[in-house]
């Protein structure tokens, strides 16, 4: 991803949760917690490949506006 065609990169997100539940349990010889833990992880890329050089052109022209 860091050799990325033309230094434009693709917007990385991630997505991390978790839930975490107990219960108490009595029996006549012993106390026990079940514990329950479920994970649920989520990466998402993606790359816009048809925006035919809008922002390219957006990103010139404020250079421009800058320089001047």
């Amino acid at each position: 991803m860091s050799y990325a065609y033309g230094s434009k990169k693709p917007t990385l997100t991630s997505t991390i949760s978790g839930t975490y539940a107990n219960a108490d349990k009595n029996t006549s010889t012993a106390s026990t917690t079940p514990e329950t833990l479920t994970d649920k992880y989520q990466l998402t890329l993606s790359q816009n490949l048809y925006d035919a050089g809008y922002n390219e052109l957006e990103i010139a022209r404020s250079k421009i506006l800058f320089n001047d």
